[in-house]
């Protein structure tokens, strides 16, 4: 007959009950320890002495698999924990970096939108023009150049949106001093500002199809340019003039003339308006003036105030406008105050205000 083997202790966890059941063990106790382990040991020994005493072979066995299957659930519940964490690391870093990637992303799909936008509005605006009817019937060349400079116009002026806002300033003058010319009117930006105001504003442009897309949409559009425009009207007939990127456009002998026939319409206390690239931002005047292959020159601001004073302007409002983005300025290293006060002075040259805004008054 086999010895019994004993065990002092009750089996702990998994791992104490299979030896328990694979070396068949039996639960003698022992009276050592604290008296708490004495009075559980003595209220256990007899439930474990039935229970493993009453054990045949087929049970036990019975009981091996169970635990071995509970030890294989727990590895398997403890590879799932450790798998589960792993995947969750995963996936925070991937968050981080989508988070990162997201504002990439972001502009690369504005942008993308952006150009489609363009086309869009490139292709409907060539249909337009070509569905509204002549003013006049130029010849093929000429037309080709209107539509042409349409789309230049289009690209290099900014949107209609933009162009509104640029404009706003000049209402105060114009509603004060009725009815207003926008010499140079393109796309009617000005004259549609005007309507909204109820201020009575008449438009000339010497694109045809801008003049045409004009009239159908109901403004008052002539095809003309400067001083032919302004010299068809009655003296002291008009209380403003709007000449917005006009005055490049003009070599100097017609500009001087110009000056001429705004001061015969305008009546006393009137206003003609000029906004035109700042010629003394070097980046204006050497770079960005240039994109437009229609421009003739810069207009400094001394030499337009000059023509005016000869033709009994005076100057009644005179500043820079739609500053460069930051971005293109010159970072001020660390340094001394002399050092951060020039390379101030450098971004004043360089990236000064875009545009010119002019308003003469005739006295």
């Amino acid at each position: 007959m086999t010895e019994k083997r004993f065990i002092e202790e009750p089996p702990a966890g998994l791992e104490g009950w299979n030896r328990v059941w694979r070396e068949d063990l039996h639960y003698r106790g022992g009276e050592s320890g604290s008296l708490l382990n004495r009075l559980l040991i003595r209220t256990l020994r007899p439930i474990l002495r039935r229970v493993l005493g009453s054990i045949d072979g087929r049970q036990r066995n019975f009981n091996i698999a169970v635990l071995e299957m509970l030890g294989d659930l727990r590895k398997d519940l403890a590879a799932i924990v450790t798998d589960s964490k792993r995947d969750a690391e995963d996936m925070r870093r991937d968050l981080s970096q989508m988070e990162a990637r997201l504002p990439v992303a972001v502009r690369r799909n504005d942008a993308l939108a952006a150009a489609i936008d363009q086309k869009i509005e490139m292709v409907s605006a060539r249909l337009r023009d070509l569905s509204i009817p002549l003013v006049v019937q130029p010849d093929a060349s000429a037309f080709r150049s209107d539509f042409v400079y349409r789309r230049l116009e289009d690209g290099l002026r900014g949107s209609p949106d933009e162009i509104r806002q640029s404009l706003e300033p000049y209402l105060e003058y114009a509603a004060a001093m009725a009815p207003v010319i926008d010499a140079g009117c393109g796309r009617g930006e000005f004259l549609e500002l005007c309507r909204e105001r109820g201020i009575p504003a008449r438009g000339f442009d010497t694109n045809e199809r801008s003049v045409a897309e004009l009239r159908q949409r109901g403004f008052d559009a002539e095809l003309g340019r400067l001083p032919d425009c302004l010299i068809a009207l009655d003296a002291e007939s008009v209380g403003s003039i709007l000449a917005a990127h006009v005055v490049e456009h003009l070599p100097s002998d017609v500009l001087i003339e110009t000056f001429a026939a705004a001061s015969r319409v305008l009546r006393a206390g009137g206003c003609l308006m000029i906004e035109t690239p700042n010629a003394g931002s070097i980046a204006m005047s050497a770079s960005e003036f240039w994109r437009d292959p229609t421009h003739l020159a810069p207009r400094h601001v001394g030499a337009l105030t000059l023509i005016g004073r000869e033709f009994g302007f005076e100057v009644a409002e005179v500043r820079t406008v739609a500053p460069f983005p930051e971005g293109n300025r010159i970072d001020a290293p660390d340094g001394s105050q002399e050092l951060k006060d020039v390379v101030e002075r450098l971004n004043e040259l360089l990236f000064g205000d875009r545009n010119l805004r002019l308003i003469l008054r005739k006295e």
